[in-house]
């Protein structure tokens, strides 16, 4: 390498790129990415422009706002002084895009700038040149290069995220920006990487640990073995940016483990995507090798960090866990008596067992003493039946079983050594052994949260534990008797009679973060977009934060209405208090406020209640008092589920109805804190307004929330009990909130129907970006009014999104339903890539979408897909086209058509129907002209003479109500069936080997032909026997005669209980 040509190319990266790129082009020697060479030679740039931020060349995909660039001087800010940052971003301000590219613009000069130290002292005028112009860019140069990065460049970026599709966006966002050549890896559990077949069926996590540890051991898992020969593979050094799925499907090619390649990758890593727990938790941190000393951490979505720094170092420990364990102790013995030489043939076998007899009869001895312990607890409060004590008793507790500092690492070893023997046992015998080790493996992750310090002594480790812990004792529930799993055919699961419940619960987030500080970390950057307010957040972290950000949204005053409504439409006080909840009058009112705003505001509504308690609770009195019919003839009603897997065939349904021609849209009931509220994408039509129905407060007399009041009253000079408790309900609403509005185009109304958000207190907590625009008018008409005129403008003066099909699919990485859409809106020139072809179904909506009411709606009901029975400011004319000869009428008629050049990501899947316009605008004009007549009484006589929306009769006969559009909307309906069948299909040929799908389409034609259902059964049965397959049968039920339609149903709901 010629110095003064590299040195040069370097100065480029340092800010002078335009002045020297001519000159260098063909002179340039550097080589690779460690240079960073910015020379058109050998670093081949997509066309981005170069943003100049403190000195540091960013790349960035087109001109930031001024939001973004605000955002990416502070993260260089805390990258070039080694300072901690706490940075708020609206969600739809490009905040993923932001931190990735400044953070790697900075790397990249950090690098250069240590490569520029480690050159020869030739030439000196020019590299002392060099070396001041990089360390203004990146910082003060660390005084020994090779030890504070441990021989590396410079730090690693380690990104984390609470969950697996959260970073799965960011790596995604990653890929589209010009730094995509950087050495990245991601970390995952062996839940979302393991692929090995026996122990990726295992569902306790525990165990599946156990199993993996034991084959590596033994050297039996050929993936594992194949690791060292392919980890050098091109296909691994030279892939780029990879995801989970990415990093799957090239390690299942070169047949090696994903899990321990992931591993592999992250060791010459620049940076590492990785889950909350692998950081925060110690534990985890340790078992999975993450060194983060000098390393820049960079936590995303921080509105979770609190919570989960509280909860990594949290554990419990139930009486019936360590009565299993002493029985699996008991069976470990048993087999040594009967077998008193057996050492399972080969010396170095992994089934070898590496302890004594004599060490089991101790651990067995403890374990009678810790039952004995627990079991004699005083429980002195509510009844007696807990009982509340200081951090440090746990250590009392334990020591009187003989657990002590000393003896901690002797029981954990063997816990662990136990726990593989036994998994190594199950696999050597006949049959299935009962054991596995799993409440063996809880006891060691309780010892670890007890003991386990990082660089403290123990009498320090003691006085946080004092500091920072309460040991929460009570009665241990009961459980179901049994419980079935892939190991054992039946475990007992009695709760053991009169068991207590060890709780050893963390309050203080610090405790966790100041062990990130004392790792030597170079940066921590706290980011999301819904941390205000800040002060409390970073009281509680404990860290000390120098530099901090509350963005502003990229959205003009146009773009977003937020009102508080204080009383409903009869005057009736809007108030979620828990005494309130029980208040016939308001439930009444709350349920007529919805069915109001449901016909002003276009397509999908989002309706957030504070718990699943309260949307129930509403629900059933809306339902007996008919305000569910008015909601429900003016948008479709979905209902967020409590079960993860129901939520994606809701949520299909759910962007079905915003997204069929001629639709009025759809409501969406959620609850704050679920899973609608943190992770899935309501842009545009899917959510153009969030209504907030209360305040979400924890359970106020939930034993945990009150030790964490009285923690903080105790403790905590900045934060007391009563600020905690009230900043837990903001945030959840700011959450919720930031469903709305998800890019700049996007616009959306927020209405806070509760009167206690008019509270100052209560305003100064929401978004910094929010606050601005709340207002609080003391009359309903006048929301009503200015809702109506609010849509009326963003009709006429903002841009309407064009159509777009959504699905939501469940991600088998993450566990998490995620959103499928074939376009994304988030900013014009970064709008999202085409998600890849997943394999799980729900990247195809071939569900029958029911059309019906809910079982729920009584006979008197109308379906939304009926015609409008109220005069709506958004009801539509649709023209229709005729349909084509060739349409497939039926699933058996598709068997002949090819389905091969059928493009599922394509966005022109479903065609869009044109629609007039004009009497839509004509009502919104009557609407912000007129006073809105709000629905007071649903059995009140219509007004003819008065020009207001109002309810008008309900028909009694649904097949009547919904007669009348079957004509109109037969072309669209015969539109999307076909789709469907066609989705379903490719999906089906996808699972299946040729021979079965032949025999599939000859098994379908003759059940059309005879219906021999009974026929069809056995070869459906035969083709989906496997449990991965039960999506292929389930998607079947559109197509089986009605005849039948029962006896199917019963049929998968038999498949589906024996899985």
């Amino acid at each position: 390498m010629k110095t003064k040509e590299s040195a040069a190319c370097l100065l480029i990266s340092a800010g002078n790129h335009n002045n020297k790129r001519r000159t260098l082009q063909n002179t340039c020697r550097c080589v690779g990415f460690h240079c960073f060479c910015l020379c058109t030679r050998h670093f081949q740039l997509i066309k981005m422009p170069e943003i100049m931020i403190r000195n540091v060349p960013v790349h960035f995909p087109f001109e930031p706002y001024d939001v973004q660039r605000a955002y990416m001087e502070k993260v260089i800010d805390c990258l070039q002084s080694g300072a901690h940052g706490m940075l708020e971003s609206p969600t739809g301000t490009g905040k993923t895009l932001s931190l990735l590219c400044s953070t790697l613009a900075w790397l990249s000069l950090k690098k250069a700038q240590v490569q520029a130290m480690r050159m020869t002292k030739d030439e000196s005028a020019f590299l002392d040149e060099l070396k001041d112009s990089l360390s203004s860019a990146a910082g003060s140069a660390p005084p020994n290069q090779s030890t504070s990065w441990g021989g590396r460049l410079g730090p690693k970026i380690i990104y984390s995220s609470r969950t697996h599709s959260q970073l799965s966006q960011a790596v995604q966002e990653l890929k589209r920006t010009n730094y995509a050549h950087v050495k990245m890896a991601i970390i995952g559990s062996r839940d979302q990487l393991c692929t090995h077949p026996d122990v990726s069926k295992e569902e306790n996590t525990s165990v599946k640990i156990s199993m993996c540890q034991a084959l590596v051991k033994g050297r039996a898992c050929y993936l594992h073995r194949n690791i060292e020969r392919k980890k050098d593979d091109h296909a691994f050094t030279d892939a780029g940016v990879m995801d989970i799925e990415d990093l799957i499907k090239v390690s299942e090619k070169l047949k090696v483990c994903p899990y321990f390649m992931s591993r592999e990758l992250k060791q010459s890593a620049d940076i590492i995507f990785m889950p909350y727990n692998y950081l925060l938790d110690p534990r985890t941190r340790r078992q999975q090798d993450v060194d983060i000393a000098n390393s820049i951490v960079i936590l995303d979505e921080g509105h979770n960090v609190e919570k989960i720094c509280e909860e990594s170092a949290s554990y419990s420990l139930t009486s019936t866990e360590v009565a299993m364990c002493i029985t699996e102790i008991t069976e470990v013995m048993k087999i040594f008596a009967e077998n008193p030489v057996m050492d399972f043939g080969d010396p170095d076998s992994d089934k070898k067992k590496d302890f004594t007899e004599n060490e089991l009869i101790m651990m067995k001895e403890m374990l009678l003493n810790l039952e004995k312990v627990i079991d004699d607890i005083p429980l002195t409060q509510k009844d007696k039946t807990e009982a509340p004590f200081p951090g440090e008793y746990i250590f009392d507790l334990l020591g009187k079983a003989t657990i002590t500092t000393e003896t901690y690492p002797l029981y954990y070893s063997l816990v662990e050594q136990i726990v593989q023997y036994l998994n190594a046992l199950r696999d050597s015998t006949d049959g299935p052994f009962q054991r596995t080790g799993a409440s063996l493996e809880k006891l060691a992750n309780f010892f670890r949260t007890v003991f386990y310090f990082e660089r403290k002594t123990y009498e320090e480790h003691v006085g946080s534990v004092r500091e920072c812990y309460k040991v929460f004792v009570t009665l241990e529930k009961p459980k179901p008797t049994f419980r079935k799993n892939s190991w054992l055919s039946a475990t007992n699961n009695d709760t053991k009679p009169g068991g207590k419940v060890v709780n050893f619960w963390c309050f203080n987030p610090g405790y966790g973060m100041k062990g990130l500080l004392n790792l030597g970390v170079h940066s921590i950057i706290v980011t999301s977009g819904t941390l205000s307010p800040l002060p409390p957040l970073i009281s509680e972290l404990g860290i000390p934060i120098n530099i901090t950000l509350e963005n502003k949204h990229v959205i003009t005053k146009e773009q977003v209405f937020v009102s508080v409504i204080r009383s409903g439409p009869d005057n009736e006080p809007l108030i979620s208090t828990f005494k309130n909840r029980g208040n016939d009058a308001y439930l009444t009112s709350l349920g007529r406020t919805i069915a109001n705003f449901a016909r002003i505001i276009p397509e999908g509504l989002l309706v957030f209640f504070p718990s699943y308690t309260v949307l129930n609770q509403c629900k059933e009195h809306w339902e007996q008092s008919g305000i569910w019919n008015q909601i429900f003839s003016q948008k479709e009603i979905f209902v967020e589920p409590q079960g993860k897997r129901q939520l994606k065939e809701v949520m299909d349904n759910y962007y079905s109805r915003i997204y069929q021609p001629g639709s009025k849209g759809a409501c969406f009931l959620a609850v704050c804190r679920g899973k609608v509220s943190e992770g899935l994408d309501f842009a545009d039509q899917n959510g153009r307004a969030v209504i907030l129905t209360g305040l979400p407060y924890p359970p106020f007399y939930d034993p945990r929330v009150v030790m964490k009041r009285e923690y903080l009253d105790k403790n905590k000079k900045k934060v007391t009990g009563h600020n905690w408790y009230q900043l837990e309900a903001t945030r959840a609403v700011n959450q919720a909130v930031g469903r709305v509005i998800r890019h700049r185009n996007d616009y959306g109304a927020v209405l806070f129907c509760d009167s206690r958000f008019a509270d100052p207190q209560v305003k100064q907590q929401m978004s910094a970006w929010l606050r601005p625009y709340i207002q609080t008018p003391n009359q309903f008409g006048a929301v009503t009014r200015g809702l109506c005129q609010f849509f009326k403008n963003a009709r006429e003066t903002l841009p309407q999104p064009a159509k777009k099909e959504m699905s939501v699919a469940w991600d088998e990485v993450s566990n998490e339903p995620v959103v499928r859409k074939a376009v994304s809106a988030a900013f014009d020139t970064t709008a999202t890539w085409k998600a890849k072809p997943n394999k799980s179904v729900g990247n195809f909506n071939w569900y029958s979408q029911d059309r019906t009411p809910s079982k729920n709606l009584p006979s008197s009901s109308v379906s939304s897909a009926s015609p409008s029975t109220i005069s709506s400011p958004y009801t539509q004319s649709t023209k229709v086209s005729k349909q084509p000869k060739n349409t497939i009428k039926s699933m058996f008629g598709a068997l002949d058509q090819s389905v091969e050049v059928i493009d599922f990501n394509s966005v022109e899947a479903v065609p869009d129907t044109p629609v007039t316009s004009s009497s839509a605008d004509k009502t919104l004009l009557d609407c912000t002209n007129q006073t809105l007549s709000p629905i007071r009484n649903e059995s009140a006589p219509p007004e003819p003479k008065r020009r207001k929306l109002r309810v008008m009769g309900v028909p009694l006969n649904f097949e009547q109500a919904t007669s009348s559009s079957a004509s109109a909307s037969e072309s669209s309906e015969g539109n999307d069936r076909k789709i469907q069948m066609m989705a379903y299909l490719k999906h089906v040929k996808s699972k299946l080997t040729a021979a079965q799908m032949q025999e599939f389409n000859l098994a379908v034609r003759s059940y059309s032909r005879s219906s021999d259902y009974q026929q069809l059964i056995e070869i459906l049965d035969r083709l989906f026997s496997d449990s991965s397959l039960f999506t292929c049968l389930k998607g079947f039920d559109t197509y089986i005669k009605s005849a039948h339609k029962s006896a199917f149903a019963d049929f998968c709901q038999k498949k589906l209980n024996s899985q």
